[in-house]
């Protein structure tokens, strides 16, 4: 293998990752969806009220995502900004423990293809949405799935079994 097939193996997923960096938090910054940021601040607004899901108001998206947007709002004193940086912090990390299961399982060559696909397919965040938690979720448990550890095992299933209550 030549050192430049070497570093190709680092340096292209690396540039990916800090373009989906880039893409996700530049078009935060301009992007605009009254409705659906408008619901996880409505959300918010409730469970900060002292509220409960499903018995005073109805929540589409499972019933630790609420708790989760308060937690990030309230942190970051209600910038919405914040939930697009921490949802693409989910999404990189989950592309990453993508790449990394790949690598491991089809080798070097097939886990750069996969990067660049789900760049090509997906190159930037939308929304601050339960799918990338979903996605980080997923990534996760076949992850450590992978290791055929017990001790694994049984994180992977606390994880795969917290997704549900994450996104319904």
């Amino acid at each position: 293998m030549t050192q430049i097939s070497k570093n190709k193996i680092y340096i292209i997923p690396i540039i990916i990752i800090l373009l989906i960096e880039f893409l996700s938090l530049y078009y935060a910054q301009f992007h605009y969806d009254g409705f659906h940021i408008g619901l996880i601040l409505n959300v918010a607004a409730d469970l900060e009220e002292g509220k409960l899901i499903y018995k005073d108001f109805f929540y589409e998206y499972g019933l630790l995502n609420g708790y989760l947007n308060l937690f990030i709002l309230k942190i970051f004193n209600y910038n919405v900004f914040f939930l697009f940086l921490i949802y693409t912090q989910f999404f990189i990390l989950a592309i990453v423990l993508q790449y990394l299961l790949t690598k491991k399982k089809f080798g070097s060559d097939y886990a750069l293809l996969f990067i660049i696909l789900i760049f090509i397919i997906h190159p930037y965040l939308i929304k601050p949405w339960h799918n990338y938690l979903l996605f980080l979720f997923i990534s996760s448990y076949l992850y450590l799935k992978s290791f055929d550890n017990l001790k694994y095992e049984f994180a992977s299933s606390l994880i795969l079994g917290s997704a549900f209550l994450f996104s319904e």
